[in-house]
């Protein structure tokens, strides 16, 4: 048998792009109520508790304000509502109902011919559209 051993590549920094950003764990009420009372009731210091809990000082801040504002309470998780629609429903189906009635043509598209286009160089000629184009 032929045993291929892998050596693995040691990285001294952390990963490129977002592979190194840390996911946001939820706490459930009672763990931040136990965290609130160990500073409120038991006196602990804040940079005591946010140690022993692996917390940061901002979110036990963020706890705090939110017991002192609304109890116990304050902490429970609150359900994101649904944003309601900027424009009422007619007009939107409206919208739509133009946009398919008259679609965009290739011709019209100005954005296209003027990728590039730079305003800094001294003499711009014209393209066939109207717009200016570096020379």
């Amino acid at each position: 048998m032929n045993e291929e051993v892998i050596a693995e590549k040691t990285r001294k920094s952390p990963p490129r792009g977002a592979g190194g950003a840390k996911k946001m764990r939820r706490y459930t009420a009672a763990e931040k109520l136990h965290a609130v009372r160990l500073h409120r009731e038991e006196g602990f210091s804040m940079p005591l508790v946010c140690r022993e809990l692996g917390i940061g000082k901002s979110t036990l801040v963020l706890w705090l304000q939110a017991y002192r504002l609304g109890g116990a309470a304050g902490l429970e998780p609150v359900q994101g509502k649904r944003r309601e629609p900027r424009l009422p429903a007619p007009i939107t189906d409206k919208i739509i109902e133009l946009k398919q009635q008259n679609p965009p043509s290739a011709s019209s598209g100005s954005a296209r011919c003027c990728v590039g286009v730079s305003f800094y160089r001294p003499a711009p000629r014209r393209c066939g559209s109207g717009c200016t184009r570096p020379s």
